[in-house]
């Protein structure tokens, strides 16, 4: 027993002596202190969240246990009819105080039940107040959940706005709630677990790939490796049941899922994650980790996920239909499988998705032009009546003359060709080159006189590919685009196996289709179709690196195309190049709100800012608020901006320096401002100090990635950049 005291009279002497020399160096020694508040958190304000009553927090230094806010969410468990206890925790990490002007719970979502009012079940400790340079203060945050809220996850965003020596600063953190039913189950718990996955003898790659991405997901989250048995083995035990195996061979509810359905059903000793096609299968997977284990696949590189130490499911079964029947990006972002299938997106040139099942088979290209078929540079100088007096455009793309019969058998020839070659297709692209102004030849003109519509033409010749395909394909599926004034209805209805998609292209920035007008289109083609969608430009029409990032808008109006019936949610850039300003955040953002239109836009972005860029996540976002005002006020391309832009940017860089990776991402998006702060240098002002800025901006579109920086070449940007100089 002696040796014992002596052993732990020893380890407090230690513990003390720690402690003395922490206080030495903290408290004792500002200039050390001030040092390590700058590494390692550079800037005005931080966050930091821990669960639990708050605690006396105004040493300046760091308590382990605190989550900081640059990490996508904190997870924490809850149950009905108590209080659970949080403290957030506010540093002063700047040279200047803070004043609290706000902090409040913004959002509170679950993928179940939908939103609820944070203000009906969270309160705060302290009113607002002031923090001195170098401080901190412990907010204490209640959250107190009753019978009205349904047990399993729900999503809290926290956001705090302070007023900084430089101006307001927002930040937020966002929560992951597991609220406890009275028979919630347990997945894992302490790195083990009682269940096995089982998959089918014979799986298909895409079965293959889910069983695989469980079992990898929640090792990372938890530590815990699951086996995994052939469905050919006897029951035996608890199992995590992944595809339509012979586990599930005469169930009559799964019998009746639609093709993309997910289905998940969660019990005492059995977890089904499954659907009726390998998609549904792969969704369902998918949804149950974003769900229980916080994985989200940002980007086609970036995934995060949680990390927990136990992990409880809330019971009972539920069917995951997205939103809108096709989803796909068109962008060059997040066009990858890897990113596609982890946020339910169906189509597009999706690398791996036929292997996998993961997207939906095109007869050609997912945006094939009836150009692509009589190509000009075969058929022009032979069969010119096929086309267009108009010359032809970049690439030598010719426009064709719709009205002629032998274009409409040519085309439909070709179709049908290509379909019997794949009876698997799904889908025909027949989209039109420049649709808004068509070939203005005398029959062309009266035909679309007649539709009161440019796309008179363009709509009768795809009802007439239609009616064929109707015939020895009748579940195939045609879509055609409108673009500009062929926008405008027509009088001939669409035949009913034909989708007819209305791109925003052109339209103002920053308004929503109720305010600019988009709505009144695509319901007046919705009168007379049976298939109606849009086409979202989220990049800007002429260069790729203007800022064009309105994700607010954005959700506004997946919501309006929602109520309005629109089956089809498609985003696009506006031209050939592609990579534009914050290419993956507007990726991300579109994808998951064509999944589902309620999701809160800023949980989104909050998932997608601090998961790509850290710490400095709260900075870009502050950046993108900048942004809307200054689209909303039309001073977007103004230096004035640019400077402010740049400002909050560098500030976030600071956050980055040591981690290379972070750097390279914020970087890459700061070119955009650098390429508006050259942009609006006057003339008169580009001297030979000039030019050397527009050298080292080119060189770094290369070094970053970029090829365009419009739809030219960019080399012949940077001849147009640069005239006066050149002329020298």
């Amino acid at each position: 027993m002696k040796k014992k005291a002596v052993k732990y009279s020893l380890a407090g002497v230690a513990a003390a002596l720690v402690l003395a020399v922490v206080l030495a160096v903290f408290v004792v020694n500002p200039a050390l202190r001030d040092a390590y508040r700058r590494e390692q958190a550079p800037g005005e304000m931080c966050l930091f969240l821990r669960e639990g009553a708050a605690f006396a927090a105004n040493l300046g230094l760091l308590p382990a246990d605190y989550r900081r806010e640059e990490t996508p969410s904190y997870s924490l468990t809850a149950a009905s009819g108590k209080h659970t206890a949080m403290t957030l925790w506010v540093w002063a990490s700047g040279d200047s105080e803070l004043k609290l002007w706000d902090f409040s719970v913004t959002e509170l979502w679950s993928p179940v039940a939908g939103n609820a009012d944070p203000k009906a079940y969270f309160t705060f400790e302290k009113e607002n107040r002031t923090i001195e340079a170098g401080k901190t203060a412990a907010i204490g945050l209640w959250f107190s959940p009753d019978d009205a809220l349904t047990p399993g996850l729900w999503r809290a965003l926290i956001s705090v706005t302070a007023e900084t020596g430089t101006g307001l600063e927002t930040r937020t953190c966002a929560v992951d709630i597991f609220l406890r039913g009275e028979s919630s189950v347990t997945l894992c718990r302490g790195g083990r677990s009682d269940w096995v996955v089982v998959e089918k003898a014979d799986p298909t790659a895409a079965e293959r790939a889910a069983v695989n991405a469980f079992v990898a997901a929640v090792r990372t989250v938890t530590g815990c490796e699951l086996s995994i048995r052939e469905d050919s083995e006897p029951v035996r035990g608890k199992e995590i049941v992944i595809g339509l195996g012979s586990r599930l061979e005469g169930d009559e509810e799964l019998a009746g899922l639609a093709t993309e359905d997910a289905y998940i059903d969660i019990s005492a000793d059995r977890i089904l994650l499954t659907g009726k096609s390998d998609r549904g299968t792969l969704y369902a997977v998918y949804t149950f980790l974003a769900e229980n284990l916080g994985y989200r696949q940002l980007t086609d590189e970036i995934a995060v996920t949680a990390k927990k130490k136990t992990v409880q499911l809330a019971p009972g079964a539920r069917l995951v239909r997205a939103d809108f029947a096709l989803r796909a990006l068109w962008s060059g972002e997040g066009e990858d499988w890897a990113f596609a299938m982890p946020n339910m997106l169906n189509a597009g040139n999706l690398s791996s998705g036929a292997q996998y099942g993961g997207s939906l088979v095109y007869a050609g290209s997912p945006r094939q032009m009836l150009e692509d078929l009589i190509p000009a540079s075969q058929y022009y100088y032979s069969n010119k009546s096929f086309y267009s007096d108009k010359p032809a455009g970049a690439g030598g793309v010719r426009q064709l003359c719709l009205s002629r019969e032998e274009v409409k058998t040519r085309i439909t020839d070709k179709i049908i060709a290509m379909l019997d070659a794949n009876s698997l297709s799904q889908r025909v692209s027949l989209r039109h080159y420049l649709c808004e102004t068509p070939c203005g030849c005398a029959e062309c003109s009266a035909i679309n006189g007649a539709e009161g519509s440019p796309a008179g033409t363009y709509v009768r010749l795809v009802n007439a590919v239609a009616a064929r395909i109707a015939e020895s394909y009748p579940g195939v599926t045609v879509e055609m685009e409108l673009v500009g004034a062929a926008t405008a209805r027509t009088a001939t209805r669409p035949a009913d196996n034909v989708l007819v998609l209305l791109s925003d292209a052109g339209l103002a920035q920053g308004k929503n289709y109720s305010e600019n007008g988009f709505a009144d289109r695509l319901s007046a083609w919705r009168d007379i179709s049976a298939h109606v969608g849009a086409v979202l430009n989220i990049y800007g029409a002429d260069c790729y690196l203007a800022p064009l990032a309105d994700p607010v808008t954005m959700g506004e109006n997946v919501r309006i195309l929602r109520e309005l019936g629109a089956e089809a949610c498609i985003f696009a850039d506006s031209g050939s190049v592609s990579g534009g300003e914050f290419g993956g955040l507007k990726a991300y953002v579109a994808a998951n709100l064509a999944r589902d239109a309620e999701y809160p836009v800023g949980l989104v972005l909050h998932d997608y800012l601090y998961g790509v860029y850290g710490a400095a996540g709260g900075y870009v976002g502050e950046y993108l608020s900048l942004l809307s005002a200054a689209l909303a006020e039309g001073r977007a391309n103004t230096a004035e901006f640019a400077g402010e832009g740049l400002e909050l940017l560098r500030k976030a860089e600071a956050r980055c320096i040591g981690d290379g990776e972070l750097l390279y991402r914020l970087r890459r998006e700061m070119l955009s401002l650098r390429w508006v702060e050259l942009s609006a240098t006057d003339e008169s002002e580009r001297d030979e100090g000039y030019a050397a800025a527009v050298e080292l901006f080119f060189d770094d579109c290369l070094h970053y990635g970029l090829t365009a920086i419009s739809d030219r070449l960019l080399s012949e940007d940077k001849a147009a950049f640069l005239p006066p100089v050149s002329a020298q």
